[in-house]
């Protein structure tokens, strides 16, 4: 997709981190998710904390946790 030069939605995104359970492909969904301007979006910002979880860096996933604003019981309930 971005060999060919299409930028990712949120919904490609969003599939994309729900699959990954390796560190460095979870860190580079990040880069991407920055570089498209999709880091403000709370699904997205939920999507990382589940993703890093599985990858099983706790520490990145709690970063994620602090800095969504507004928690609500599907960020609260997060676990895998």
């Amino acid at each position: 997709m971005l060999n060919e030069g299409i930028r990712p939605n949120r919904a490609a995104i969003l599939n994309v981190m729900a699959c990954v359970s390796r560190e460095n492909q979870a860190d580079e969904v990040c880069r991407v998710v920055v570089a498209n301007g999709l880091d403000l979006d709370r699904s997205i910002q939920t999507a990382a904390m589940q993703m890093y979880a599985r990858c099983r860096r706790i520490d990145v996933a709690r970063g994620f946790f602090d800095k969504i604003s507004d928690k609500d019981l599907v960020v609260l309930g997060i676990h895998d």
